[in-house]
């Protein structure tokens, strides 16, 4: 065990102060002491351990001859007062650790005063990693390891703030830090005393930020500018978790923006970095006072949160000399233990601990450290025993591509987005480039048949979780195309047409994909039995070739086999035609580009042409090809005799408006029309809403015809998948591939592709792994071409039949640009709902009517009139009929039952004439109004319909055997107006 150090510290007393008269002839020089009783003494810094009372003597002052000493005055220089005292002594407690100036000035009975000072450092805890969302996986052997380091305490304001809050657009987040820790008067002398301001957050979209550091005398320095437009998207930090940033006049780092534009990273790595402004610009501020940091978000739509900030300032001249000292631990258990009921059995250092996992609990362990100082600090831990919440993802199989030896990644992911740190190992580890890294180029030669990956994390201790991918290396290559056999003798002749994105199923690989643009597709076999198939509707096609390629592949054969499919229209001629609006972001400020897409999925040849209506908030600047008719915001397309599979497409270039409008959604409208002889037919109809973005991920997934923020579908409606990506890096994207593990409540055989920004190849597995890949995009970064750095693939699939309300559909998607970690995308979500006839709920108190549902959009209606309100509420100013619809949360509207409202003081056609007799009545009453022609209207007591009689003439006889007994309005209505009369039904 160490043992505690004592030191005496005496320190020759600096005369101060001569005070005229009475101090100016000092016979003696008096002396007076400062120390600490009880410390460890390292170059005259006096160290204690935080949370102990530190004992601050200056017993060894002495006064002059004849005089006494009268009163000590203690400044300790940090947020505490300074204290008075008459004794020579005083204890004092620190909050932070640090290294802190303490004076005292003492005063004898002549008013004389003379200064000591001394440095005392205050040690703290030691920092652990991780500190805290520790958990382990029931019944495995979890092993918690402390992973641990002392922290150096500064002469100066390292402090820190943990005051965390969200960063709110438009809404500055501000957080002040009160130094104390320097003399007084103290300032700023020179650029080298900043050493830097550091905060740990997260918030995506660089570019809406500012960011600043204001010192006490209200110099303001801007750490990171707005640059008022969008320069730069990466995030900082990964949504729920912070990064640790810091800016410092000497950072080998250019400035946040400066490494956004200049990085294809999706995310800005943690580090140091330097300021938008210049940090000398500090000099002349004062030490102590309040520090405070600045963070303003001044574009709408995105999300931030701040966990902690500080500064990091060094003394100047005049005040205290830069001082650090560190701390040491020991490895020995008696220096660093785990303990506690939990923990089964201890490493013989005691830095690594075996804990109970048998059931599920939340274990409580605690870590205890003592360093050279004799500082014991203890910190506890909670570990929750789960089940293993771990799992990996890779793909099932992995074919090698010869032809790109340089972009064979085999890659795998994991489920939990909250935890970043993990360990990953690939096994066997011969044939990779990076064994331990979660995606790894994989090396020829190499005979491997499969690869294992594994992770695990610190943060999981136990838990670990594996997937297994097979590697297929071919031997063979069976290519070939698919075509519209016109003359159907059986050979691809150069004037007949391929059939582009025509489904293939490969039986031996389990998967099967389209033919690109060209018609052309592309397998790699292993030797043995391989079957290639013609998929879609037997229906509309028929082969004039075998329909199914069975080839016994083996080594002997050559390496490459060519077969083509060909194909003719079947008996019956279907014209199906659909026009498709593929989704783009609507950028604030932007030219964006709408691509509308008309596909031919019969076996005819269609022609007739599209009607594109534009948000009235765009301005229309161009479009390949131009229409043919601009009719206010309306554009008029026309397309021609359209080939299976051909898509047909107009990009259409529009000016999006500025962001005083974000609060606005724009709506796109599309109608497909086919002309048969002088008839033009509306046979597909098409539209989108999207909230106009001033900042946004351009690496997106977005389902297009779900409705709402929780999007909406009825069950068995298709849906369509746009995923969009940018490249914002620096330099050109040679490849892009994009995965999406379908979610497992659609059909993955269900697959079709609709449109593309480039050619692409898309295959997918039975399960649903969908790949899609843009071999030699040579996509540039968006600083060269902001709008060809864009692309996008368009997609759709079903659902499994009969989902049942309020089940979710959740889908991300990865992107992958040339050998980059791949970026996952948002998730795209969709409820399904089926919307039901249900009245809307309506209670009526006297003459006010209130809607008692949860619903949003209310029109109120008077007499089949829509009125103006819109509220809950209704207050009837006349007698009629009244009546009210809404939309729920799905999105489905209800209407309410008609409500008659009598309104007392509302004037009859004849006040004074009675028109209903007998009343009460029984069997029968009279009606006569005294009219030629009129309406008779039946309601019940609270306002329900109960029948109606029209073109009534002279004394009307109704019959009130039917009625109940009770009360109801009988209503009269003519040209002239309408009125209502208490009728009484009374059946004895």
């Amino acid at each position: 065990m160490k043992k505690h150090l004592f030191a005496f510290a005496l320190i020759t007393l600096i005369k101060s102060q001569i005070m005229e008269g009475q101090c100016e002839n000092f016979e003696f020089n008096p002396q007076a002491a400062l120390s600490i009783p009880s410390a460890l003494v390292v170059d005259e810094i006096f160290i204690n351990c935080l949370g102990q009372e530190v004992l601050f003597s200056a017993e060894g002052s002495i006064a002059g001859l004849d005089r006494s000493l009268v009163s000590y005055k203690w400044e300790f220089h940090d947020s505490n007062l300074a204290i008075i005292t008459e004794t020579n002594q005083v204890s004092h407690n620190y909050v932070y650790p640090n290294i802190y100036e303490v004076e005292v000035v003492v005063t004898d009975n002549f008013g004389c005063t003379d200064t000591a000072t001394i440095n005392t450092g205050i040690v703290g805890p030691p920092q652990m990693n991780p500190s805290e969302g520790i958990s382990a996986c029931v019944g495995t052997e979890a092993v918690l390891v402390a992973d641990y380091s002392p922290v150096t305490i500064h002469s100066g304001g390292q402090i820190s703030s943990d005051l965390e809050g969200p960063v709110n657009d438009y809404t500055p987040f501000q957080s002040s830090i009160l130094l104390m820790g320097f003399p007084a008067g103290a300032t700023i002398d020179d650029c080298g005393q900043v050493v830097n301001v550091h905060a740990n957050l997260t918030h995506t979209w660089l570019s809406d930020l500012e960011i600043a550091i204001t010192c006490p005398n209200g110099t303001t320095v801007l750490l990171s500018e707005y640059p008022g437009s969008l320069i730069a998207s990466e995030n900082l930090g990964e949504g729920i978790l912070g990064y640790d940033y810091s800016w410092s006049s000497n950072a080998i780092n250019g400035t946040l923006l400066e490494t956004a534009a200049n990085t294809s990273l999706s995310t800005i790595p943690a580090g140091e970095y330097s300021a938008s402004g210049d940090l000398c610009d500090l000099v002349g501020c004062p030490l102590n006072g309040e520090w405070t940091f600045n963070v303003t978000d001044f574009v709408a739509s995105d999300m931030g949160y701040i966990w902690s900030w500080g500064v990091d300032i060094l003394g100047g001249s005049g005040s205290i000399i830069p001082l650090t000292f560190t701390p040491t631990i020991d490895s020995d258990f008696s220096s660093s233990h785990w303990s506690g009921l939990d923990v089964l059995s201890t490493s013989e250092d005691g830095d690594q601990a075996l804990i109970n996992t048998e059931v599920v609990h939340e274990a409580i362990l605690q870590f205890t450290t003592m360093d050279n100082v004799g500082c014991t600090f203890t910190q506890d831990f909670q570990v929750s025993v789960i089940v293993n919440p771990l799992e990996v993802y890779t793909v099932e199989n992995f074919i090698y591509d010869p032809a790109f030896p340089e972009n064979q990644y085999l890659y795998g992911e994991v489920n939990l987005t909250t935890i970043s740190d993990y360990n990953w190992s690939w096994t066997p580890t011969d044939g990779l480039e990076s064994p331990s890294e979660s995606s790894t180029l994989v090396l020829l030669p190499n005979t491997n048949a499969t690869y294992t990956l594994t992770a695990t994390s610190p943060q999981l201790p136990g838990c670990s979780s594996s997937s297994t991918t097979n590697l297929i290396i071919p031997e063979i290559v069976v290519s070939g195309y698919v075509f519209h056999d016109a003359n159907e003798n059986g050979i691809f002749d150069a004037t007949e047409n391929p059939m582009p994105h025509f489904p293939i199923t490969y039986d031996a690989t389990g998967y099967y994909s389209f033919t690109d643009e060209n018609g052309y597709y592309s397998v790699a076999s292993s030797v043995g039995l391989n079957s290639i198939s013609l998929g879609g509707d037997p229906l509309l096609w028929v082969s004039t070739t075998p329909s199914t390629f069975d080839a016994d592949l083996n080594n002997e054969m050559p390496e490459s086999i060519s077969y083509d499919f060909g194909l003719v229209p079947g008996a019956t001629l279907v014209t199906n035609v659909d026009g498709t609006i593929s989704y783009s972001p609507s950028l604030c400020l932007q030219e964006n580009v709408h691509t509308i897409n008309i596909s031919n999925q019969g076996n005819s040849n269609p022609s007739g042409y599209v009607v594109y209506t534009c948000d009235p908030l765009t301005a229309y600047i161009s479009s390949t090809p131009e229409p043919y008719l601009i009719d206010g915001t309306s554009l008029y397309f026309s397309f021609s005799q359209i080939p299976f599979g051909v898509n047909d497409y107009f990009s259409i270039t529009l000016q999006m408006p500025d962001n005083a409008i974000t609060s606005d959604d724009l709506s796109f409208t599309l109608e497909t029309y086919l002309t048969d002889g002088s008839e033009n037919i509306l046979v597909d109809s098409d539209s989108y809403t999207t909230l106009l973005l001033c900042s946004y991920d351009p690496n997106e997934i977005k389902e297009l015809n779900g409705t709402g923020p929780l999007g909406i579908l009825p069950p068995n409606t298709d849906l369509d998948y746009v995923i969009h990506f940018q490249n914002t890096g620096n330099a050109v994207a040679y490849d892009v591939t994009i995965t999406d593990q379908l979610p497992s409540n659609v059909e993955p055989t269900s697959f079709q592709p609709i449109l593309s920004s480039h050619a692409y190849v898309a295959t997918i597995s039975l399960d649903g792994f969908v790949t899609v890949q843009f071999d030699n995009i040579n996509l540039p970064d968006s600083g060269s071409s902001y709008l060809e750095s864009n692309g996008f693939i368009h997609f759709r699939v079903s659902q499994i039949p009969e989902l049942t309300n309020g089940t979710t559909i959740l889908n991300e998607a990865k992107i992958y640009f040339d050998a980059n970690t791949p970026i996952t995308t948002n998730t795209a979500l969709n409820t399904i709902w089926q919307c039901e006839n249900s009245l809307l709920g309506i209670s009526i108190s006297e003459e006010t009517l209130t809607i008692t549902d949860l619903v949003d959009e209310i029109q109120w209606y008077q007499d089949g009139q829509l009125t103006s309100q819109t509220g809950l509420t209704f207050q009837a100013n006349e007698t009629a009929i009244y009546n009210a619809t809404a939309v729920d949360q799905y999105g489905c509207v209800h209407s309410s039952e008609n409500f008659l409202i009598v309104v007392s003081d509302i004037a009859l056609i004849n006040q004074e004439h009675t028109f209903i007799y007998p009343n009460p009545a029984s069997e029968m009453t009279v009606i006569d109004p005294g009219l030629s022609q009129f309406n008779i209207h039946v309601y019940s007591a609270d306002g329900r319909f109960i029948r109606d009689l029209r073109n009534v003439s002279g004394k009307y006889q109704m019959d009130c055997i039917n009625l109940a007994s009770g009360t109801y309005f009988i209503g009269v209505s003519s040209e002239i107006g309408t009125t209502y009369q208490k009728l009484i039904v009374n059946h004895p």
